[in-house]
């Protein structure tokens, strides 16, 4: 079992906010303006993990030329030679150097977590059993010593103060990552993928729809029985473009098929350690008459209950690649017809990891949260590591959703039920501001204080003078979501996400709220002082425009609530703005919308005032 940390205290996190100690009480980094710690390799230069440090210390304090810290070389610990009145020395030891330095239980399952650890007052030796957990060690060092952020991707997005003199305290910590699969989809922008890595992201599991993978119909079309019975007729698609089937899972040759594919698969790749075997993203299931005698029930969406055929086959599949391919793990979505574990055959191979889908915003009201950690249970009851599948879209939602501390709660309560990864459907708006910064945060931690790393967010991105306008505005919207949003119709329709191409979340808005808002966020702009804050400011201003636009045409267009002396026309300008304002976030590093309300075929609900001006991109994708 991963182990879980529990640092709640101090201020709520060490989260970069340590004290700035004087030489005398800490361990010195920069002195004088120049960094003043020797940096030191107990490992062959040319390895990821060295590659990783060396990048680093390029982007620390210069000295007085402008150089950057050297980077010293040795092959072996033994090689370190110090003294107690030498200077401040940091070595970084990798791979087989931990089981000489820690201690076992520091460095145990450690996968890609790190340590600090104070050999002598001046001696810090940071450990990593990986590169990844190196590179983990190095973006956390910045955050926790040099008070670095970065908020949101690209440039704008970088917090980096400078120091005249900056000391840390001794302390040892081992850090170790409460889910070790963190994945958020849709980081789909212009240096997206970047920014998450360095908020420690990590994708570990192959976990997404992958049967038309395996039966790929360009080469098994003519083996019709791999295909689905659908009324009374076998559906073979043309090719893998259309993948709204599920298999046969009955039709002889099939497992062979699979399993042989998974092997090519693995043997092509020798360091792929997982591959999936979920289903399609489709709830078309054969109906032969060899499967549907086990469909004779609703599962606890109200959908066809396939979980009785499918996780015997999926085991089935599992025993006969690990013949070949013992070390391999394979992930799979617990996903609409196949939500619930099996009853009447409940097992499931250890080396299954099952992502379990479902919009848990939901747990705001009614019996959803009770349900959905039933089924939890049920599934972890198998004995089987067990991922979290989530929704918590920015966009193409046309209003901010900052769930902030329902996704410390969700976080939380995985944490404590033995959750061992995440899978998160985000598509970032970051004009949600500390949203997808928080949720990396989480990830790794879910018991910081939540209210800490906002303030410390706000006070990074528009000083400390904008900051309490900016809490303001986000809390706002927190509470729009919390207070109004679940009592309506719509929070309780449909199964495992809620229905984002519908605006019935936005009948509660007022024009009151975006006065509010408008008031807010001039506050933001007008009290951010540096340069850098008030860059900031003017993007995250930006981005409201938009959903102010979004709102307004709303309010005049859809809910005919005007204010006095606006007319439809008026309203039809704003609705235009929309379409004008969305063009200009092509390709910038914070605007992006990885799902343009004004794109996506089936979102034609969100396009009101000009039809027009909808994009149907079926071909594009």
């Amino acid at each position: 079992m991963i182990e879980r940390c529990r640092c709640v205290g101090l201020i709520g996190i060490w989260l970069g906010l340590c004290l700035n100690l004087s030489a005398s009480d800490g361990f010195v980094l920069i002195r004088d303006g120049a960094w003043h710690a020797q940096l030191v390799l107990t490992t062959n230069a040319n390895t990821a993990a060295g590659w990783r440090v060396r990048q680093l210390t390029q982007t620390l304090q210069p000295d007085a030329q402008g150089k950057p810290p050297r980077l010293q070389k040795m092959l072996r610990w033994n090689a370190v030679k110090h003294r107690r009145d030498a200077p401040p020395r940091i070595v970084f030891a990798f791979g087989k150097d931990l089981d000489i330095l820690f201690k076992e239980r520091e460095v145990k399952d450690l996968q890609e977590g790190f340590v600090y650890r104070f050999f002598q007052s001046n001696l810090l030796v940071i450990g990593a059993r990986n590169a990844e957990g190196m590179q983990f060690a190095l973006n956390d060092f910045q955050e926790r010593f040099l008070n670095r952020r970065w908020l949101f991707p690209g440039e704008a997005g970088w917090s980096r103060p400078l120091f005249a003199d900056r000391a840390i305290p001794r302390k040892n910590r081992v850090e170790r990552p409460a889910f070790r699969h963190r994945k958020l989809s849709g980081l789909l922008g212009p240096g997206w993928n970047q920014w998450g890595y360095f908020n420690r992201t990590f994708d570990f599991v192959d976990r997404h729809h992958a049967l038309n993978l395996w039966l790929p119909p360009e080469q098994y079309n003519h083996r019709h029985n791999f295909f689905p019975e659908v009324n009374g007729k076998r559906m073979v698609p043309a090719d893998n473009s259309i993948y709204v089937w599920q298999p046969c899972l009955h039709a002889e040759g099939l497992l062979e098929e699979v399993v042989n594919n998974i092997r090519l698969y693995l043997d092509c790749r020798p360091d792929k350690k997982t591959v999936s075997l979920a289903v399609n993203d489709t709830i078309r299931w054969c109906l032969c008459e060899h499967c549907a005698p086990f469909y004779e029930e609703a599962n606890s969406i109200g959908l066809l209950h396939t979980s009785e055929l499918y996780y015997p086959w999926v085991n089935q599949v599992v025993e006969e690649v690990l013949v070949t391919h013992p070390d391999t793990w394979f992930g799979l979505i617990a996903y609409a017809n196949v939500h619930d574990p099996p009853q009447q055959n409940p097992e499931l191979h250890p080396r299954v990891i099952p992502f379990l889908t479902y919009e848990r915003l939901r747990w705001l009201r009614g019996q959803y949260r009770e349900v959905d950690l039933k089924r939890h249970r049920g599934f972890r009851d198998l004995g089987v590591q067990v991922g979290w599948y989530d929704y918590i879209y920015g966009t193409p939602y046309l209003l901010p959703r900052p769930l902030f501390h329902q996704l410390a709660d969700l976080f939380r309560t995985a944490a404590d039920e033995d959750v061992a990864h995440f899978y998160l459907e985000i598509y970032p708006n970051f004009g949600e501001g500390p949203k997808p910064y928080l949720v990396t945060k989480l990830l790794w931690n879910p018991y910081l204080d939540v209210d800490a790393v906002l303030r410390d967010w706000y006070h990074h991105a528009v000083g400390a003078k904008a900051a309490d306008d900016l809490a303001a505005y986000f809390a706002f919207w927190e509470r729009y979501w919390y207070e109004r949003v679940p009592d309506l119709a719509w929070f309780h329709q449909g199964d495992t996400y809620l229905y984002f191409q519908y605006t019935d979340y936005m009948t509660p808005l007022t024009h009151a709220d975006i006065q509010y808002c408008d008031k807010l966020m001039a506050g933001v702009v007008a009290k951010a002082e540096t340069p850098e804050h008030q860059m900031r400011a003017a993007l995250l201003n930006r981005a409201y425009q938009l959903y102010r636009a979004n709102a307004l045409s709303f309010l005049g267009l859809v809910k005919n609530k005007r204010l006095s002396g606006q007319s439809r026309e008026d309203y039809m300008a704003i609705d235009l703005k929309r379409y004008e304002l969305m063009q200009e976030t092509l390709n910038h590093p914070f605007l992006f919308h990885p799902l343009r309300f004004d794109h996506r075929r089936n979102l034609q609900d969100l396009n009101w005032g000009h039809p027009d001006k909808w994009r149907d991109d079926r071909r594009s994708r």
